[in-house]
């Protein structure tokens, strides 16, 4: 086998990204007997948002059930959700997925009355949930302003980084190639396989592929046409929080649909992040992690000491960063053959949940090579939708 850091000249299959989705495609497709290269722009030990996230890990999307049954109808809600409630299963089956489970609360009247018609729908789809009154929120989070929730115990936190780097152990342990620092500019497509080309020291590089699995997130938009209109970048700011030595960390948690998510660390440590909501585009379109809004600073200090006062009020900020997200057009992970090009794979655009989807997307990415068939994934997620 070539050395690690070196793009060899031909396999089965070229993952482009050496996110959680792309190291999880290699891993599988590996084990089932395919010669797999993942090409990764970021040195090893970089972190993409995969990495860079909350840690707060629940059931489905941001947008509720309910919301879900509203925009799309409920045998297909019922199916994505599904989908995730088998990711998450994934995850624990892995030994990745760590707490007791994960709170969704509510913050208003509207997602009050949205959390109580999404209980019964859960439960209606055997995906059940706990209902938590308003009381019970109150004496996990504390003050008055929260109303009630549910608590999944198919959630809870995981720590980005070591997970993402068990990921990549997994990839390498099944047999594939997993190449840092290349950055692929192109790719050719031909009779029969296709070419991917790029840069890496000291030169570029051709890479010949029966298959191209695109996972790279935002940078997918230069490397393939078909991105171009359907990927955008969000900011997610986060904060890390040291509890004074009598305090322990809360439940993990999310509320206002996702704009707030909290989650703790191994290491006794607290991640806060969200209140985007901050700015007027919501940091959409920002794709600098480097550079923090300081509008959403200022929000999720005031948050922390006022409505999470009881919990987090004492706490001492540590550490401060973001992340960029891949969000797409119709808010939809993007997973299965771009129309009309067999040979090209997408499996991407996870709208900040790369933890809540990815995992069972790397399967139907698996089943779909390996068998021909991808069961029990929805036909909604696919780019056939687009067509």
């Amino acid at each position: 086998m070539n050395p690690t850091n070196m793009v060899p000249e031909s396999t089965d299959v070229a993952v482009l990204g050496g996110g959680l989705a792309g190291l999880a495609v290699a891993a599988l497709l590996a084990e089932a007997g395919a010669r797999v290269v993942v090409l990764e722009r970021m040195p090893e030990g970089s972190l993409g948002f995969s990495a860079r996230t909350h840690g707060a890990v629940g059931l489905g999307y941001a947008d509720h059930p309910i919301r879900l049954v509203r925009s799309l109808g409920e045998e297909v809600a019922q199916a994505l959700v599904q989908c995730s409630a088998e990711s998450l299963a994934l995850l624990r089956a892995r030994g990745w997925l760590q707490g007791e489970g994960l709170l969704t609360a509510s913050l208003s009247a509207l997602e009050r009355e949205e959390i109580h018609q999404s209980v019964e729908l859960l439960d209606r789809w055997g995906l059940a949930v706990e209902p938590w009154s308003e009381a019970q929120v109150a004496a996990v989070l504390g003050g008055t302003a929260f109303g009630a929730g549910w608590f999944d115990r198919r959630g809870g936190w995981i720590d980005p980084a070591a997970v993402l780097a068990r990921a990549h152990a997994w990839a390498v342990a099944a047999g594939a190639q997993v190449v840092h620092g290349v950055t692929v500019t192109h790719t050719r497509d031909g009779r029969p396989e296709t070419v991917v080309c790029g840069e890496s020291s000291p030169s570029g590089f051709e890479l010949k592929a029966d298959v191209v699995v695109h996972a790279a997130g935002l940078a997918e938009r230069a490397l393939d046409p078909f991105f171009g209109d359907k990927l955008f970048p969000v900011r997610f700011q986060m904060q890390r929080l040291s509890l004074p030595e009598h305090q322990s960390p809360p439940v993990p948690f999310c509320a206002q649909l996702s704009y707030l998510q909290c989650a703790p660390r191994a290491d006794g440590t607290v991640v806060l992040g969200g209140c985007r909501w901050a700015t007027p585009h919501l940091e959409a379109g920002e794709e600098d992690p480097f550079t923090l809004s300081d509008a959403v600073e200022e929000k999720l200090s005031a948050v922390r000491t006022g409505l999470l006062k009881q919990c987090l009020g004492e706490a001492e900020v540590v550490d401060r960063w973001a992340g960029i997200m891949t969000f797409t057009c119709d808010g939809l992970p993007i997973v299965g053959p771009l129309p009309g090009r067999v040979g090209h794979l997408a499996c991407l655009g996870w709208n900040g949940r790369p933890w809540s989807h990815a995992l069972r997307a790397a399967v139907a990415i698996r089943d779909g090579l390996m068998t021909g068939r991808s069961t029990g994934w929805p036909e909604v997620l696919t780019p056939q939708r687009f067509v």
